[in-house]
């Protein structure tokens, strides 16, 4: 389940088969609800995640993206998704606990959200009532520093217990300094902003491609995914000690492995 690719194309219903025809494994976002909803019967359920969206929903005036209207949309899909996260409310660690308590007595098993900047306490209090897979937010365009320093803390708090961290928005080179069970970014969608591949440190610059029309960007977008979950598979292996020492249990590693050896 590791590596989840991120896309809110307002025409996605129209190529998400290209998408599944590459293999790969998606992020849908309720703030995107009007986008997915389609979209579940087009991809196999092991290869769901489902994301509140929780800084749109904050940048958005939107009154129907609430938490009941989360429930609605995960009771819709519920036999078409594997895993979803909590109803997290950005700055504010209490009501995010909250609304964790709220779903799951709801009959909704989700994932734990903890922000870059909350207390590490509430990070503890998770673990500590069971807990063993929580995502990590908050870090998108957060400087690097800022970054390593809340990994470095959430990972030297979680090691006791092998907690299995997801990077929410996270890019893949984090995986060689932090042993990160799975991620998601959308990354690969530089291709239909700026016209361009990134391969390595530098960028193939595409001509003749129309922003306005993502058909024509299939072929890019398979190389710049393909690339992406190729150098993701590779960090994975060469920092297999790494995993192996944090989660000591070869059954875990293997559950990350296994994905990337296929």
């Amino acid at each position: 389940m590791p590596y989840y690719f991120v896309d809110t194309g307002f025409d996605m219903v129209k190529y998400i088969h290209n998408y599944r025809a590459l293999g790969i494994k998606m992020l849908f976002s309720y703030a995107y609800k009007d986008v997915f909803d389609p979209c579940f019967q087009l991809m196999d359920k092991d290869d769901i995640i489902v994301d509140s969206g929780a800084f749109t929903i904050a940048s958005s005036s939107n009154k129907e993206l609430n938490i009941q209207g989360y429930m609605d949309f995960l009771h819709k899909h519920q036999e078409r998704y594997t895993n979803a996260f909590n109803f997290d409310v950005i700055g504010n660690p209490e009501a995010t606990y909250d609304n964790q308590k709220f779903l799951e007595e709801q009959g909704f098993d989700v994932i734990p959200v903890f922000h870059l900047g909350s207390q590490y306490k509430y990070l503890r209090q998770y673990i500590n009532e069971g807990y063993k897979y929580i995502s990590l937010g908050g870090m998108v365009r957060k400087p690097t520093k800022i970054k390593d320093t809340f990994l470095r803390k959430c990972f030297s708090i979680g090691v006791k217990d092998q907690i299995k961290f997801h990077g929410l928005g996270l890019n893949h080179k984090y995986c060689e300094k932090y042993p990160l069970y799975s991620i998601d970014n959308s990354n690969h969608t530089t291709v239909f902003r700026f016209a361009h591949v990134k391969v390595g440190k530098g960028k193939v610059q595409l001509k003749g491609y129309s922003r306005k029309n993502k058909g024509d960007f299939f072929k890019p977008v398979k190389i710049q995914v393909n690339y992406n979950l190729k150098a993701y598979q590779d960090i994975i292996r060469r920092k297999r000690f790494m995993y192996n020492k944090y989660f000591q249990d070869e059954q875990i590693v293997n559950e990350i492995i296994g994905d990337v050896n296929q």
